[in-house]
């Protein structure tokens, strides 16, 4: 089977035209995530911030995510997945970066 149609099959379209939604990352999964960025940013490891907007986020790649994590995401999901509702929008080489962060408020 395709892998891009099992994903299709997962989306859900939101009230806003345009705008899909998956949960992709189960619910103890978010939970571990969050402990360990509690755990980092108890440390006092200096930490860069995604954005000026956005004191108290994480980037991802900073914290070892990026060859695992946020490269599968990117390729395997996001990549596939975009290029597919959007094939207008969204071409290969538009996919082959990703940059990931935590946003807390």
């Amino acid at each position: 089977s395709n892998p891009v149609e099992a994903l299709l099959s997962l989306t859900k379209e939101t009230e806003v035209v345009g705008v899909h939604a998956i949960d992709l990352l189960s619910p103890s999964f978010c939970s571990d995530l969050l402990e360990e960025l509690a755990h980092i940013r108890s440390s006092g490891v200096p930490m860069r911030r995604p954005n000026g907007m956005n004191r108290y986020g994480a980037i991802l790649s900073d914290l070892g995510f990026q060859d695992g994590l946020l490269h599968m995401l990117s390729t395997r999901i996001a990549g596939p997945l975009s290029q597919r509702l959007f094939p207008t929008l969204i071409r290969p080489p538009e996919v082959e970066e990703c940059y990931g962060f935590s946003v807390r408020y």
